[in-house]
């Protein structure tokens, strides 16, 4: 939906510019939970079982975190300019940037797939396996696990987050 939103945007639509806010600040809360939980439940698996397997995920989360802040600050400058003002390019500029962000997002997601999942796949036991998904799911709040549920649903039917909605 950010994407589809981002690259439409009437700028001078002050409801669809707080919807899109609205849908960043969700996804990065989003965002912030699922590397939390990775951070404190998989990565020290990883690391255990790879020494340094954990190092790029770190890395990641960081500039992740950083460059999604900085998306949304730049957003709300653009939701404060006058409406008189040129907001076009800026708008423009926006979208290429949380393209450049997605880019990043979903390569990261498709190493984690590819290196960690089937790192921890190979070196750990389903007990190990299990356990860990049960601590991840016990460290969430009914209302975290229902909005997860919710994007991944929304993720199979329409496909990757913010691509085809």
């Amino acid at each position: 939906m950010i994407s589809k939103a981002s690259g439409t945007l009437d700028i001078n639509d002050q409801k669809a510019l707080d919807r899109l806010e609205s849908e960043l600040v969700s996804f990065r809360e989003h965002m912030h939970l699922h590397a939390d939980l990775e951070e404190k439940l998989i990565h020290p698996l990883l690391s255990e079982r790879v020494p340094g397997g954990d190092n790029r995920l770190n890395e990641d989360h960081l500039v992740i975190h950083r460059h999604f802040d900085e998306l949304i600050a730049c957003f709300r400058e653009i939701k404060k300019k006058p409406n008189d003002f040129e907001k076009r390019e800026l708008s423009l500029e926006f979208y290429l940037a949380w393209s450049r962000f997605t880019s990043f997002y979903f390569n990261h997601i498709d190493y984690e797939e590819e290196n960690a999942v089937s790192s921890l796949s190979r070196l750990c036991t389903n007990d190990e396996l299990t356990n860990t998904f049960k601590q991840i799911l016990a460290d969430q709040t009914p209302k975290e696990l229902m909005d997860n549920l919710a994007m991944s649903l929304c993720s199979l039917i329409k496909g990757p987050i913010g691509i085809n909605s």
